[in-house]
């Protein structure tokens, strides 16, 4: 049973791919998770296959929020503040904004199956398939990579004002 999860991507610098923020790992329309010996990921080398994934015992899998599908990001990101994500960050929802919304940070759905292990904050799991971005407005070169990402991913790539949503949910949840 394919569900839907919540994450968000760095844009590369060239514009035309997207990386996992917290592991640097460039992203195809369709993911398979892998065990992977974090420490040479972490030193530049090749990582290491451990096993299929994920694991109850590791950290390992494709990370997505449970968030409910929506093609608003506003609601996507409220709901996700309101979840209580942001506070594990110093300064709370300025943090938050300042490091999640930003032009270079392209938040989106994805389906996830095959085995999937809940978590606090959403799941982890083994295959995961881009459905839907949200590409700032402010993103330099917006028309182009937004064709890139459309016909890369091949999946819908909804634009956004991004001091509008930021100034929005700063004036909802200060």
């Amino acid at each position: 049973m394919a569900i839907y999860g919540y994450r968000a991507w760095r844009l590369c610098e060239y514009g035309n791919f997207l990386l996992a923020l917290a592991i640097p790992v460039r992203w195809h329309k369709t993911m398979r998770a892998q065990c992977l010996e974090l420490s040479s990921l972490l030193d530049n080398e090749k990582p290491i296959p451990l096993g299929p994934a994920p694991h109850y015992h590791c950290r390992c899998g494709i990370y997505a929020y449970n968030i409910d599908y929506t093609d608003d990001i506003y609601t996507a990101m409220r709901a996700l503040i309101a979840s209580g994500r942001h506070k594990t960050l110093s300064d709370g929802i300025y943090d938050f904004l300042g490091y999640y919304l930003d032009s270079d940070v392209v938040w989106g759905y994805v389906w996830l199956w095959g085995r999937i292990i809940e978590h606090e904050w959403g799941y982890r799991a083994q295959y995961a398939r881009m459905l839907t971005l949200f590409l700032p407005y402010e993103t330099p070169h917006y028309k182009e990579i937004n064709a890139e990402l459309r016909d890369g991913y091949e999946c819908e790539v909804i634009g956004y004002s991004l001091p509008h949503i930021k100034s929005a949910l700063l004036n909802e949840f200060r």
